[in-house]
């Protein structure tokens, strides 16, 4: 994801989320997907890709 798609996305977190979890051809709990909505809710669109890393270190991401 580019850093012009992101701050492209700054308004819309929620489907931030969605791509990058579609890229990384992932899909998370319900629960898990909350907590990346919240997370992206709570910060500004530059600090958002750190997400990744949240992803990685998901539960069932461990375990895929």
């Amino acid at each position: 994801i580019s850093k012009a798609q992101m701050e492209s996305m700054a308004g819309a977190p929620d489907q931030f989320v969605d791509l990058l979890l579609a890229q990384m051809r992932f899909t998370p709990t319900s629960h898990s997907r909350q907590v990346l909505y919240d997370f992206a809710r709570s910060t500004q669109w530059y600090e958002w890709l750190s997400m990744v890393n949240l992803v990685l270190m998901l539960p069932e991401m461990q375990l895929a």
